[in-house]
């Protein structure tokens, strides 16, 4: 499957043409929110009425769509919806299990993105959402991948949207998996502590199976659940193998979050790969589920650039030439993901 055109609006500039070898911008409060652009291509009356999260899949997903009809419209994404759950569900306590405002429950926030724009562009081909926390945008690479293998020769619209709400942000920090503050001198990615600083981003694609004028191939995906750290290099060493691939002509794209409970499972995947560049993606998007789909975007950017993205190095020697990208990801340390990329 090839990447023929993306688009990404997340907390750095990428909405407005990004170096990829510039520094990124550093999280506020905490936070990496988006840096939205004006969305010209959203009706002014329906901007209006959007929550976040579609607003800016929309404006990620729309530019794309220009004189072009896709077979299916695929979508991920992780925490949408909440806020609107928990509105529901306090509704119901107001008033007594009364009379109810339905809209936030039959809306399905997390499924409209993908229904906005299939209405939007009058496309009634396969529309679909894949909810799955950190495997959600592996799951649909991996339909698209299918859907592409049954519609040859026609191009899928691919994407994840996650965004940072209130309801959502107060489970993870009750829950321990947001940072609370930071060692003096220290980012975030070396503070050695518990949590992460959370993030949102949109991220689409164009994908198919036509290798002309594409960013990338994404050659290989694998994902799987499980808390061990014991056979992580195994596990990516048979995935790299079956794929005709070796660690040696590897560049890394690591999840590193700065979590201390997640560090070793990177440590150990990092030690694969002894000499070669590790890039650590988060430091420019934060943590969230869906981070694999910037991880994406950052690799056809640096493969179109023809740089890499210098600023986010942690270790290692940066290649001349294009060469082959991994992608490993775990999200809570439960679920994990391996995405395996070359130019084209």
């Amino acid at each position: 499957m090839f990447v023929n055109a993306q688009y990404c609006i997340s907390a750095q500039q990428t909405a407005k043409g990004y170096d990829v070898t510039s520094l990124p911008e550093p999280p506020v409060n905490n936070h990496f929110l988006a840096k939205e652009p004006d969305y010209p291509l959203i009706p002014a009356s329906s901007l209006r009425r959007m929550g976040k999260l579609v607003r800016m899949g929309l404006g990620a997903g729309l530019p794309l769509l220009n004189n072009l009809t896709p077979s299916a419209i695929i979508m991920a994404t992780a925490n949408a919806g909440k806020d609107d759950c928990v509105n529901f569900l306090n509704q119901i306590i107001d008033y007594d299990e009364g009379m109810l405002t339905p809209l936030n429950f039959v809306q399905s926030t997390p499924n409209s993105l993908a229904g906005q724009i299939g209405l939007l562009t009058s496309n009634r081909a396969y529309n679909i959402t894949h909810v799955h926390l950190g495997h959600a945008f592996e799951n649909a690479l991996i339909d698209a991948t299918m859907r592409i293998a049954e519609i040859p020769g026609v191009p899928v619209l691919l994407g994840a949207a996650d965004d940072l709400n209130n309801y959502h942000e107060l489970y993870e920090l009750k829950s321990g998996w947001v940072k609370h503050s930071l060692p003096p001198g220290k980012n975030f990615l070396q503070s050695n502590t518990a949590g992460a600083f959370h993030g949102e981003a949109a991220a689409m694609f164009i994908v198919s199976d036509i290798p002309e004028n594409a960013l990338l191939q994404i050659k290989a995906i694998e994902i799987w659940d499980g808390k061990e750290i014991h056979g992580l290099t195994s596990r990516a060493k048979r995935f790299l193998e079956t794929h005709n691939s070796t660690p040696d002509n590897i560049v890394f794209f690591s999840g590193e979050n700065g979590d201390n409970r997640l560090t070793p499972y990177y440590e150990t995947m990092e030690s694969l790969f002894n000499k070669n560049a590790v890039f650590t993606y988060k430091a420019a998007c934060g943590e969230f589920p869906t981070s694999t789909a910037f991880a994406l975007w950052l690799a056809g950017e640096s493969y179109r650039q023809n740089k890499w993205p210098n600023p986010l190095l942690k270790k290692g020697n940066i290649p001349t030439n294009p060469e082959q990208i991994l992608i490993y990801n775990t999200y809570k340390g439960f679920q994990h993901s391996l995405i395996l990329l070359q130019p084209v």
